[in-house]
């Protein structure tokens, strides 16, 4: 079994505790729970006297004047010596995985052995939670600002793997040190809920806020009291938290009470039925959120209160970031009589932010026993979905039944008007890597930048809904782009359904490409194409790429654009996908005004490649001539192409114009013979000419090909 060291600058021994302390006792409990509680070592700054438990190593913290001496060398916790000496201790236990509970403790890393595994935790974004302190709360957190910038880049730069609490942090944290958090871990709370002691009527117009008193908060609940309960005049705000008290005086008025610091907070969740978060600004996430979920209360919050929460759409919580938004909410509230105990809060505690779904999370993040130096970092795989009844149920299971298993499944519901998003909801509740959001019917292109907005992944992959995922496809293109440490990895295409089996894009062999080659062989088909899917990406590359919404061949004005981004490419030997040829298809249906647009983005891709990069124009303008002659043929054996006579005479006039030049690429080398059938109107026959052409050949060569 493997030896952890859990290494953080909480006091473990403190019997009162924050929203920060409760995150590292949980992240502790998680791995004594993991790997055995006998297989992990606590290394925690306290001023702790008495005989330490067994595991327990302790460092005394630094005065208020070392500390700030310390912060301006830039250590947080210690001074050099004493930083030599941890790092010799730690090498004294030789754990297999040292967790670092935040990343105030960064200098340590880079002497760390390789040997060890690294593992980060993030509490919020701490530069940007320092300048919020040094903002509101005084320039006395000037140098600790500094301090904590230098080990938060050490950290994140320096750790094997980097968890954040919530996506936010990991943008915020990517943009700032250029990383993405390897996993998103957010609060969670033991269930302490016990059912039997609800009420089920409110009897009087109360409220609840429950915080420790710290700037974000004293801020919040200092504006709520002077904005929105003069207006509320008949109900009452009851303030408990650690350390109000202290603040009594200038909380306090006829319709607020100030409790501060109690015992047992479990008695005023169970009599209160609503509890307000009036945060108006802060990072990470508010721990009293969770809580408040797990009784089951009605919340009124801000969006910074429910930042890295998954709320949308939730009966029972309201989002409120205005006075009047406030006022209007609370009074609604009380006037319909909504119950006192909302469940689907009380699930979504249980779904995403219970104890057993932080486990879960940590479990597949951190090293197995069967993999000592390395982790199967989370995979996202994006669906987007509209009406594919029939067909989706198949779809996920292609991706539950994957060897590969640290993996997420995000699909956007895009407005379906058939069972579609049901079929998605029954599997999301049995399958928590499942993720299911709705929208209002917006597009494929709108449906998929939902889902990129609410990937965790390192990589991404996307899965079309009435497609699959082949056999071991994540673990085969994960292996590949991990062992190559490449930044695209390309698998093969299978079609499937309406004709006749076959594999596209199929190379046989593996070839290793910069960003222009790979981006010349997509433009020329040259075993590469211009689709999403067949693929994985590390998920940096689409930081700041989003899909044109309101189209068809959305992946057209993309592709490109994510290729030239990368640094190196893999084209593999194995197939990945399974399309599905089927009636009804986004881009298989009738030709339409739709359609043109498959052209009028290729030339826009012509246009932009002659000014970012002129090396590839050649290339770029044969990708342009193939959808030219992909459109004329398509139109030229359409039933409705009498609707459409100036379009079809417009691209025949670009054939005949690039005549030779299309005659002469290998790109067109199998199309020649149906282009030259379209160019005399034999469209509709054209596979009965070339069959016709084909047996001529056949006889004229003595039955040989």
């Amino acid at each position: 079994m493997k030896k952890i060291l859990f290494l953080t600058s909480a006091d473990l021994m403190k019997s009162y505790y924050s929203g920060g302390e409760h995150a590292c006792k949980n992240n502790l409990k998680f791995l004594q729970n993991i790997y055995g509680k006998e297989n992990v070592d606590i290394l925690f700054f306290s001023e702790w006297k008495g005989k330490l438990p067994e595991h327990y190593y302790a460092y005394k913290r630094l005065r208020r004047w070392k500390a700030i001496l310390a912060q301006t060398m830039g250590y947080k916790m210690y001074f050099p010596w004493k930083e030599r000496e941890i790092t010799n201790l730690i090498i004294h236990i030789n754990p297999d995985i040292v967790f670092f509970d935040g990343s105030l403790s960064g200098n340590l890393l880079p002497k760390i052995p390789d040997s060890i595994y690294t593992v980060v935790f993030e509490h919020n974004f701490e530069k940007k939670y320092y300048y919020l302190k040094m903002k509101h709360e005084g320039l006395i957190y000037a140098l600790g600002y500094f301090a904590v910038s230098k080990c938060e880049r050490i950290a994140v730069s320096e750790c094997d793997t980097l968890i954040c609490i919530s996506e936010r942090d990991s943008s915020e944290i990517y943009n700032e040190y250029g990383r993405k958090a390897d996993a998103i871990l957010p609060v969670t709370f033991e269930n302490h809920f016990d059912s039997k002691k609800v009420v089920h009527k409110i009897s009087k117009k109360e409220l609840l806020f429950i915080g420790s008193n710290f700037g974000p908060n004293y801020d919040g609940i200092l504006w709520f009291i002077n904005c929105v309960m003069p207006d509320l005049p008949d109900f009452t705000l009851y303030v408990v938290g650690k350390d109000f008290e202290r603040s009594k005086q200038y909380l306090e008025q006829k319709n607020v009470i100030v409790i501060g610091t109690v015992e047992n907070l479990e008695d005023y969740y169970y009599r209160f039925p609503v509890i307000v978060i009036p945060v108006l600004y802060g990072s990470g996430m508010k721990v009293k959120t969770a809580e408040a979920m797990m009784y089951g209360r009605t919340i009124f919050a801000t969006d910074e209160a429910l930042e890295g929460y998954e709320t949308e759409n939730v009966k029972g919580v309201f989002r409120c970031n205005s006075q009047r938004e406030f006022i209007e909410s609370i009074k609604w509230f009380y006037k319909t009589q909504v119950p006192f105990f909302q469940e689907e809060v009380y699930r979504l505690y249980l779904d995403k932010y219970s104890s057993e779904a932080g486990l879960m999370i940590l479990k597949n993040v951190l090293p197995s026993e069967n993999n000592k130096n390395s982790i199967d970092e989370l995979v996202s795989v994006i669906t987007p979905l509209y009406n594919t009844e029939n067909y989706v149920e198949e779809c996920i299971k292609s991706v539950i039944c994957q060897s590969y298993k640290n993996w997420e499944l995000i699909i956007v519901d895009d407005g379906s008007t058939d069972r579609s998003g049901d079929i998605c909801e029954i599997y999301s509740k049995i399958d928590r890597r499942i993720k299911v959001f709705h929208q209002n019917n917006g597009g494929q292109s709108k449906a998929r930048n939902l889902a990129l907005k609410k990937c965790s992944g390192h990589y991404y992959i996307f899965l079309d809904s009435d497609d699959r995922l082949a056999d071991n496809a994540i673990e085969n293109l994960y292996s590949a782009i991990t062992s190559y440490k490449a930044d695209i990895c390309y698998g093969g295409i299978r079609l499937f359904g309406i004709g006749k089996e076959q594999e596209l894009y199929h190379c046989g062999h593996i070839s290793i490409l910069d960003s222009r080659e790979a981006c010349r062989r997509m433009f020329l088909h040259d075993g590469l194409d211009s689709n999403t899917f067949a693929k994985i990406y590390k998920a940096e590359l689409w930081a700041d790429v989003r899909f044109p919404e309101g189209t068809i061949f959305e992946d057209v004005p993309i592709m490109y654009k994510i290729v030239l981004k990368s640094k190196k490419n893999v084209q593999c030997d194995f197939c990945v996908y399974e399309q599905r040829s089927r009636e009804g298809s986004t881009t298989r249906s009738e030709f339409s005004n739709a359609k043109k647009i498959y052209t009028c983005y290729s030339w826009n891709v012509y246009q932009d490649i002659l000014n970012c990069c002129p090396a590839l124009r050649e290339a770029a303008y044969m990708y342009y001539l193939y959808s030219v002659v992909d459109n004329f043929i398509n139109l030229s054996c359409s039933r409705n192409r009498k609707d459409y006579k100036e379009y079809q005479m417009e691209l025949k006039q670009i054939i005949i114009k690039n005549f030779g030049l299309i005659m002469t690429a290998h790109v067109f080398k199998a199309r020649r013979l149906r282009i030259i059938c379209c160019l005399c109107g034999l469209g509709e026959k054209a596979s009965g000419v070339m069959q016709l052409l084909k047996h001529i050949c056949n006889r004229q060569l003595g039955g040989r090909k």
